[in-house]
């Protein structure tokens, strides 16, 4: 009788395990669409880089005006010129990465590139 009652539980406690039973899982959906991810960022990428590139010209633009003004009127620049010159620089040199990317912020440094490119020929 005790081997008939072992064999009972043996085999009711084999059937009630969590591992014994196969499960029925809903297919993966993946948290993120990996896909989309690489296209925005493949697009702000295209964008930042076509942005630079705008910056990068307006900067060699103001380049050569500058020496185009020192070697016409190096020693004859105001103190207030040669202020601006130096603001120049303090500007470009603290441009961001994240404000060349931007759309608003290209738009304000483009703006501020022409002022500055403008000004400089004015004083040829």
């Amino acid at each position: 009788m005790k081997q008939i009652f072992y064999i009972a539980l043996l085999f009711v406690s084999y059937n009630t395990s969590a591992y014994s039973q196969s499960r029925q899982y809903n297919d993966y959906i993946q948290p993120v669409n990996t896909q989309l991810v690489r296209e925005v960022l493949a697009k702000k990428q295209t964008n930042y880089n076509r942005n630079a590139e705008k910056v990068q010209s307006k900067i060699d633009n103001i380049e050569k005006l500058l020496q185009k003004l020192y070697k016409t009127k190096g020693s004859y620049l105001t103190k207030n010129q040669k202020e601006y010159i130096d603001s120049i620089y303090k500007y470009v040199n603290n441009l961001s990465k994240e404000s060349i990317a931007d759309n608003y912020g290209i738009i304000q440094i483009l703006r501020t590139l022409n002022g500055v490119e403008e000004t400089l020929f004015d004083w040829l």
